[in-house]
């Protein structure tokens, strides 16, 4: 499966369609970025600016510059395709050869000591019939609708087969994140637990207001519901800091999401655990930071959090990244001056999710989200006890996977216990733990504070204690696991939690 940069939920149409087809088809080494703007001082083919529908890297980085049009197209008396969109015309042709230019050039700016690469360009019309070449573009490079077996297929197979027949090559990530930032992306948060990271689009205006705030305090408390885009702001801020040659760090909780962040983007977000932090500033004791951003602050605990303070420099700002929902057992308590950001909107948890979880009493604050899924996003179960919910959780999630083999790495299971149970469970064998350092490929499974701060589209949780500190802890631990899938949660509860609040009224 191929990596498609953005994900495909920004996409829309036609485009949505080829990127969907191009992820299931063309191998995990080949990347497909959408919709790459660029400008240029001088103008190329009468144009200073422009947008790339697609750009597919290949292994051995031959690029594919493409076109894409669902219009009706016609050629005008200089042989040129033009399309008409919302009443205006559009000369495709010009288009694709200023935006193969474009490429060219930015290419230069990217690697000056590099003379030769490969740029193909390429027209998908699927919905047209373009029955000669057109200026600059050879007929061979245009697909219509009358391309065999279909348009999709016949694109496919067209740029696979201008791929070199031995290719030991792996992806250039500095070329695919160069395009990459030409779009100004970040990571996707919520895929840091995914086999394959997805980049988005910086938040704003939210994200610019809160990084450039100018304030005498040196705390900033940006507490936000889960998926309202804390990690995503300080992920955009580790990025504005590396540009403008401020220190930086973001401090998690959780070892799963630094050790992705540098997976995918080599060094350009300075992430450590906070027991990789601990070691850093014991080897360098007189090490300072401009903005540090404490990641799942809730985990941490106040204690802690003063601990990192003693290491902001004499201009600097602490970002306080949390979720009271998720404070399950109340480790943080600041009381010190700070400014407060309060984040509502989930970009994450479904709608039918969110107002289930609104008409708990101890919710605060309540969670906003106008996002849609097929189908009820909400399984609960009981189970006599912890263990039982298990198996019976691990026998729904395989069950599942055997179904639907195609949404195995989307599949996660959440333990509502420690790490210690986590070991003595045999779990199946191609599951893996959001520590392992074996690929991520198929199914997760790890604890639900390990949890924290990540998501997959099909949860199954289960293993949560018969005995919990009251309706409170109950509350919290069930709105930590189900803002944890983005499509689907089944969970298995225990029985004697009946009593502790209204989410459990109506299961038999």
């Amino acid at each position: 499966m191929a990596r498609v940069v953005p994900d495909l939920n920004s996409m829309y149409g036609g485009e949505r369609r080829l990127a969907g087809y191009f992820q299931e088809v063309l191998p995990p080494d080949w990347t497909v970025i959408n919709s790459v703007p660029w400008h240029r001082s001088k103008p190329i083919a009468g144009k200073k600016t422009g947008e790339i529908d697609f750009i597919v890297i290949s292994p051995s980085q031959v690029l594919h510059v493409i076109e894409h049009t669902d219009n009706f197209a016609e050629l005008n008396a200089e042989g040129n395709i033009i399309v008409s969109h919302k009443g205006q015309l559009q000369n495709k042709s010009r288009q694709l050869n200023a935006n193969r230019e474009a490429v060219i050039q930015l290419l230069q700016e990217f690697d000056t000591s590099r003379k030769h690469r490969l740029i193909y360009s390429w027209l998908f019309a699927p919905n047209a019939d373009v029955l000669t070449a057109t200026l600059g573009m050879r007929v061979e490079n245009i697909i219509d609708r009358r391309a065999s077996p279909n348009p999709w297929e016949a694109m496919t197979l067209k740029i696979q087969a201008m791929e070199p027949v031995a290719v030991d090559c792996v992806p250039d990530e500095r070329l695919i994140s160069f395009f990459q930032n030409k779009l100004d992306l970040t990571v996707d948060p919520t895929s840091l637990s995914d086999n394959e990271v997805r980049f988005v689009g910086e938040f704003e205006p939210i994200s610019s207001l809160i990084l450039n705030l100018q304030c005498t305090q040196k705390l900033i408390k940006i507490e936000g519901v889960a998926g309202a885009g804390k990690t995503q702001i300080a992920l955009t801020g580790l990025r504005r800091a590396k540009k403008t040659g401020a220190s930086a760090v973001l401090i998690s909780n959780s070892i799963t999401i630094p050790n992705r962040l540098i997976q995918c983007a080599q060094n350009e977000f300075p992430a450590v655990h906070y027991h990789g932090f601990e070691k850093m500033v014991r080897d360098v004791p007189d090490m300072r930071f401009d903005q540090i951003y404490i990641e799942e602050a809730h985990q941490l605990g106040s204690e802690r959090v003063d601990f990192i303070k003693l290491f902001l420099s004499p201009i600097g700002k602490i970002f306080l990244l949390f979720d009271a929902n998720q404070d399950i057992d109340g480790r943080l308590n600041l009381k010190e001056d700070a400014v407060i950001f309060s984040l509502c909107h989930s970009y994450l948890v479904p709608r039918k999710i969110a107002e289930i979880l609104n008409d708990l009493e101890h919710i605060r604050p309540k969670i906003h989200s106008t996002r849609e899924v097929d189908g009820d996003p909400l399984n609960l179960q009981t189970a006599d006890n912890p263990d039982d919910g298990i198996q019976l959780a691990i026998s729904a999630m395989s069950d599942f996977i055997c179904k639907n083999p195609h949404l195995a790495n989307r599949c996660a299971f959440v333990l509502g216990s420690h790490k210690r149970k986590l070991y003595e469970i045999r779990w199946p064998e191609n599951w893996r733990k959001l520590t392992s350092k074996e690929p991520m490929d198929g199914p997760v499974v790890d604890t639900i504070r390990r949890f924290q701060g990540l998501s997959r589209d099909f949860i199954f949780a289960a293993g949560f204690s018969d005995e919990v500190a009251g309706e409170r802890e109950a509350q919290r631990l069930f709105y930590t696991v189900v803002t944890r899938a983005r499509v689907r949660v089944n969970i298995w509860l225990p029985k004697s939690w009946r009593d502790l609040g209204n989410f459990m009224a109506g299961v038999n």
